[in-house]
């Protein structure tokens, strides 16, 4: 790592997957989540990443 940057977290992991097409239920397999309820907020952020991304396209 370089600088001050941190280790990633498990949002950053579940954000990232997200954006990569992952399937929100093999994310949540993967970073322990057991509920549906946490994960509106990663998949509003995967979406609107990808939404900015494809304008700048």
């Amino acid at each position: 790592m370089a600088g001050s940057e941190l280790p990633p977290t498990s949002k950053d992991f579940n954000s990232t997957s997200l954006i990569m097409d992952i399937l929100e239920r093999v994310v949540r397999k993967f970073s322990g989540h057991k509920s549906e309820k946490d994960f509106p907020k990663y998949v509003m952020l995967a979406d609107s990443y990808k939404e900015q991304y494809m304008q700048q396209a």
